[in-house]
């Protein structure tokens, strides 16, 4: 067990040759997350929990890029997100903000506002790359 700059705790799992593979920690505000790590030593799955207590499982690529994710928001509706390689979002199953642009197009937005449209549980909306909505149903 070590302490990371902040003060916070943290456990880590090595391989055989010490290179750091899982890790245990808590945020500075107390919150657990759980990490996995690759052989060069890049993130690509960790598992956490927001300050509302909502947890969220986020999964990346060879090259640390976050690629998919999996949550529930606070009164337990389930939303998953899928990124393309420059960290867009192409594809939304389930609870999604959209946010609503000057020129009268919704785009995928990371928190409710004041000009956004929250989609259903049993939504789909898929992206083009510039994150317009192609499709959605219902």
């Amino acid at each position: 067990m070590s302490l990371l700059a902040d003060g916070s705790p943290v456990l880590a799992l090595s391989d055989k040759e010490a290179k750091p593979r899982a890790g245990l920690m808590l945020t500075a505000g107390g919150l657990p997350i759980v990490g996995l790590v690759d052989g060069q030593g890049k993130r690509r799955a960790s598992l956490g929990l927001a300050g509302d207590g909502s947890p969220s499982l986020d999964l990346y690529d060879q090259g640390a890029m976050l690629r998919a994710s999996l949550s529930l928001a606070p009164d337990g509706s389930p939303a998953l997100a899928v990124l393309d390689k420059d960290q867009n979002t192409r594809a939304a199953v389930g609870l999604c903000h959209l946010e609503l642009t000057a020129s009268g197009e919704f785009r995928p937005t990371g928190e409710p506002g004041r000009e956004t449209r929250t989609t259903a549980e049993s939504s789909l909306v898929l992206f083009d790359k510039e994150g317009k909505v192609l499709w959605k149903a219902p």
